[in-house]
């Protein structure tokens, strides 16, 4: 059991590489001036799931009873980083704004979909 909540699921893992690819092939049929607003929006949704899994492997040593307000700091510290960096892209970058902030809201509503599965699998683990 200790071995299993250490790696990361392997459907979960299919599933990033899988959507990666589809995200990449969706971005072959865009127009020449979007496709760098939605690799952005990706990469920038990818980031977060980075961040919390970091966040994960510092914080995974911490008591149940301080679980939930360290979790719920990180979230709220992973948010602000995020939404600093879209605000920078979005008012730096050159790039097509709307394929960006779509890309990113798909990318990151789909990796914020696998953090809730992994989440749920860490608190009944520690329930069990």
């Amino acid at each position: 059991m200790g071995n299993s909540q250490k790696q990361i699921p392997a459907r979960i893992v299919a599933a990033l590489g899988i959507y990666a690819f589809l995200h990449l092939i969706t971005a072959l049929f865009l127009p020449e001036g979007t496709v760098a607003g939605w690799i952005a929006g990706y990469i920038l949704g990818l980031l977060a799931v980075i961040m919390h899994y970091l966040f994960s492997l510092f914080t995974r040593k911490v008591d149940d009873a301080h679980f939930a307000p360290v979790f719920l700091a990180g979230l709220l510290l992973r948010f602000l980083i995020v939404l600093s960096l879209f605000l920078v892209l979005i008012l730096t970058e050159k790039f097509d704004q709307f394929s960006f902030t779509v890309g990113f809201l798909i990318s990151y509503i789909f990796h914020s979909v696998n953090d809730v599965i992994l989440l749920n699998k860490k608190l009944t683990n520690l329930s069990g």
